[in-house]
């Protein structure tokens, strides 16, 4: 039976085996321990905590790199590439648990431009941000919500075996979450943001053996077009007579509603535009 000492068991317990670093400063420590003289010893001592130091430097560094990729700078909230990961693990877990399941909601933002072009982009940027937090208030500490580009944002709601959720009841939660979220500009005119939503279903008992990225791409891809239809009066997105400004369009009767409100209720805690 081999025996170990305290050393080698906490190398072992924590998976420190192997470690470059870690063997580099028990090398420098050995080589301490061979020296008599106080002050080389103290030398090498010094060394090992300066490798020490500078590798644990080294993995903030790369953890936060890495986290600084994955996540939208202004919003906090994961980008793209972030939602794209999340999604493609959760694929990989389906395949070994098919009883699980993902719904993937895909939220556009209404009247974003125009208050972009009217209040400034201050009031766009302070709009993206209040969205996320809107948004993560009224789902699950388990839903991610992700900014996926623009005035894009996706709700990524995981599903255990046998929960079920509603698809009437995302869009509800979520257009209810962004109710009262108005921008005024100098004129004391309305900008009301709202939301067009499509959503799709990943399915762990019929995942196909494409690729997770093939799967993940083509569950936006779904939800894109859900959001679409949810957004213009289908099969005259461009043809009727006003165009897309036409009000018979879902997205601007919401809006105009919003904008009919907002102004008989007046600027209160609503974003002023100065």
């Amino acid at each position: 039976m081999v025996a170990f000492t305290r050393k080698e068991e906490f190398r072992r317990a924590h998976g420190l085996d192997g470690d470059p670093v870690i063997d580099g400063i028990d090398a420098i420590f050995a080589q301490a321990e061979a020296l008599t003289d106080p002050n080389e010893r103290a030398i090498h001592a010094i060394r090992a905590m300066r490798l020490c130091t500078h590798s644990n430097r080294t993995e903030i560094d790369n953890r936060r790199l890495q986290k600084d990729a994955t996540t939208d700078l202004l919003t906090g909230l994961k980008n793209r590439r972030g939602m794209m990961e999340i999604m493609e693990r959760a694929i990989e877990d389906m395949r070994r648990h098919p009883s699980k399941a993902m719904v993937v909601a895909l939220v556009d933002l209404d009247g974003f431009k125009a208050v972009n072009d009217s209040c400034g982009h201050h009031a766009g940027d302070d709009a993206l941000v209040k969205v996320g937090e809107r948004l993560e208030s009224v789902f699950r500490k388990s839903d991610i919500i992700c900014r996926a580009g623009g005035d894009e944002m996706v709700v990524l709601l995981p599903l255990e075996p046998g929960e079920g959720i509603s698809k009437a009841m995302v869009k509800h939660k979520a257009r209810k979450s962004l109710e009262g979220l108005v921008y005024w500009n100098d004129e004391n005119q309305p900008f009301p943001v709202g939301a067009s939503i499509g959503m799709s279903f990943i399915d762990g008992r019929v995942l196909t053996d494409d690729p997770a990225e093939e799967i993940a791409k083509k569950a936006i891809e779904d939800a894109d077009q859900a959001m679409y239809a949810d957004k213009w009066y289908e099969g005259h997105e461009d043809n009727l007579e006003g165009g897309r400004a036409d009000m018979r369009h879902p997205k601007n009767i919401r809006l105009q509603k919003a904008r009919q409100l907002a102004i008989e209720t007046g600027p209160d805690t609503t974003f002023i535009n100065n």
